[in-house]
């Protein structure tokens, strides 16, 4: 093997190239910093859970279908024949339900709500969810009262 060694004049110095080392994986760390603060997490996804299930239980359906993405509210209009706003109030959906734990997903979140689960989508401005009141099924997918998948 022919190794080539630079001139002696054009040497770095080994802190110069040490200190360029840190700096190129500090920037390496930040960028992969902001790339984990893309998307919401597990406390928005929470919370988006919780402002629905509270926008039901205070009978605000124009509230509650600002928190579900385009097809859920399609699904709720399909299934109930009414206006999204008034059509989620009557879906049977628990409004006492409120979030005992979250899992997130890259691009998709699934909170538990007693024996019922919610599953969000991240939006524009946070998780919107997507089907709520799913009741897991024997080897199959879960039942959702609401199911705008």
């Amino acid at each position: 093997m022919n190794v080539q060694l630079p001139p002696r004049g054009r040497r770095r110095p080994a802190v110069v190239a040490g200190l360029s080392v840190v700096a190129g994986l500090a920037v390496v760390a930040a960028l992969l910093a902001g790339c984990s603060s893309l998307g919401p997490g597990s406390e928005e996804a929470t919370d988006a859970t919780t402002r629905f299930f509270e926008s039901l239980a205070e009978g605000d359906g124009t509230a509650a279908c600002a928190l579900l993405n385009e097809s859920a509210r399609e699904a709720v209009e399909e299934q109930t024949d009414a206006r999204c706003a008034d059509g989620v109030l009557t879906l049977g959906l628990d409004p006492d339900a409120r979030p005992d734990g979250t899992e997130v997903y890259s691009r998709a979140a699934f909170v538990r709500t007693g024996p019922t689960a919610v599953f969000l989508t991240p939006g524009d401005d946070g998780w919107l969810i997507r089907a709520a009141g799913c009741e897991p099924v024997a080897d199959a997918p879960f039942d959702c009262a609401l199911d705008g998948s």
